[in-house]
């Protein structure tokens, strides 16, 4: 399976120029489940117009004060491993920053292909 690349920090499409002009670039293998991972844990639920039960959701379950630790981590737990090929989390970090009102999570999962990790900044 393949999918387009995207910049990490924009999180735009990535078109490299070649020698004919712009062109797009894909990803496959583990870098492309890390990259979808990232993504699924950016998509807030309803937000895709053509899947509205798509996506985590953090309106009703996450954000806001009196939140347990242990419902965000199982949701984001659950959310990774509903991206495809991705078949058991390793390790899961959740740190929150409230001066920031930002989370990052960490996380390294086996996948269909190998050892995924990466840490996904939210908000």
């Amino acid at each position: 399976m393949i999918d387009f690349k995207l910049d990490p920090t924009s999180r735009d499409m990535v078109f490299p120029s070649g020698p004919n002009g712009a062109s797009l670039s894909f990803l496959d293998g583990a870098e492309r489940v890390t990259q979808s991972v990232a993504i699924r844990l950016r998509t807030w639920l309803g937000e895709w117009f053509l899947d509205t039960e798509h996506g985590v959701p953090y309106v009703d379950d996450i954000l806001g004060k009196g939140r347990r630790p242990e419902l965000i981590e199982a949701i984001l737990r659950a959310q990774i491993l509903s991206v495809a090929g991705v078949r058991s989390i390793e390790s899961f970090e959740l740190t929150t920053d409230p001066h920031t009102r930002k989370m990052t999570v960490t996380f390294s999962a086996t996948s269909d292909e190998g050892l995924v990790s990466a840490t996904v900044g939210i908000g």
